[in-house]
């Protein structure tokens, strides 16, 4: 287990849950889906999204690999992405049915109902009800799973190319295209290709250090670096920045040790649920309030009890759906191979 990593994406899952907070109140409060005025929480969520990303590159790296069981890779990928997200979809839909103006009928939204439960392979979120913007119930979250399919099926293409003596010029080849080609045709997956290609970059290099300024203070300077220079926005620009923050935090007691904390270590492991749920209890509070004051104190004070309790829910999710969808793959294994074991007892 990499402490810091699995510490490192509870931060990152706030951060995210803190950039939809202002997001969806701003939408509630009749201003629309944007973000003026409040650059720190738009920093937290494209900062977040970057370094998931560079941790996804970062932890499949190895998978690039002819030894790779393909079908088995893709199966477990499938019951660690698609049950939460899955869940998530069921929740939007009824809500959006639940807020209709009574106009909804089953027959007519059937297969734009069918869209939503794709596990974000394609992500195309039809309205369901009279309710408009559907797919911001839960913030538009799912976008991300998009590309981060898109990178887990071009893993087999890239073993194909990447062999163990060539790595490295590979990596930096992915890296170079992705500046310097991919822009002129679109600017966003150039950034999003970097990102996963800058995770493979700090798995092959392994930068380890303990050097206190290097993985204490530098992180910090980093961040201080992206904010003042208004990083807000996720660019090819920022990436080199995010990539080092991540190599010096991929340490062991980077961050003065806050990442091997026992409690931040067990949420790191619910990450995933605050990340695909966040935005739907955000939406809740919204519409329940309808605060027009982001400063009233009693709005306040239920958003920080909304956020303790979106914490609460994805722990009881995290025990009850991801974690047995997780290892059902391998229990299925174990009941297969001790069958087996049982039945060549059996016959001697």
């Amino acid at each position: 287990l990499n402490y810091e990593v699995n510490g490192l994406r509870f931060f990152l899952a706030i951060g995210v849950a803190f950039h939809h907070f202002i997001y969806s109140y701003m939408y509630h409060s009749g201003h629309g889906w944007v973000l003026r005025g409040f650059d720190i929480n738009f920093f937290l969520g494209r900062f977040g999204v970057a370094i998931f990303f560079i941790i996804s590159g970062y932890l499949f790296y190895n998978k690039v690999s002819s030894k790779t069981n393909w079908k088995v890779f893709f199966i477990k990928r499938y019951l660690r992405i698609a049950p939460m997200a899955i869940l998530s979809s069921a929740i939007c839909i009824a809500i959006a049915i639940y807020l209709d103006d009574g106009t909804f009928d089953l027959s007519k939204q059937i297969w734009n109902i069918v869209y939503w439960f794709d596990a974000g392979i394609y992500n195309l979120r039809m309205n369901v009800s009279s309710v408009p913007n559907a797919s911001l119930i839960n913030a538009g979250v799912t976008w991300t799973l998009f590309w981060e399919w898109a990178f887990y099926f071009s893993l087999p293409f890239l073993s194909l190319f990447m062999k163990k003596n060539n790595r490295l010029p590979v990596i930096i080849t992915i890296i170079a295209v992705s500046y310097y080609f991919i822009p002129l045709v679109n600017y966003k997956a150039a950034c999003y290709i970097a990102l996963f290609a800058a995770g493979f970059l700090a798995k092959e290099i392994e930068f380890k250090s303990d050097n206190y300024f290097l993985i204490n203070i530098a992180p910090l300077i980093l961040i201080a670096i992206m904010v003042y220079a208004g990083s807000s926005s996720l660019s090819l620009p920022m990436i080199p920045l995010c990539f080092l923050f991540f190599l010096l935090c991929n340490n062991n007691n980077s961050l003065f040790g806050i990442f091997r904390n026992k409690g931040v270590t067990r949420l790191g492991e619910i990450s995933y649920s605050i990340y695909i749920l966040h935005g739907i209890a955000w939406y809740v509070l919204n519409i329940s309030m309808e605060s027009t004051n982001i400063i009233d104190p009693w709005y306040l004070f239920m958003s920080g009890l909304t956020l303790i309790l979106i914490v609460i829910m994805c722990a009881f999710t995290y025990i009850t759906i991801e974690r047995p969808c997780m290892t059902l793959l391998d229990r299925k294994r174990k009941t297969i191979i001790s069958k087996t074991d049982n039945q060549e007892v059996k016959a001697l």
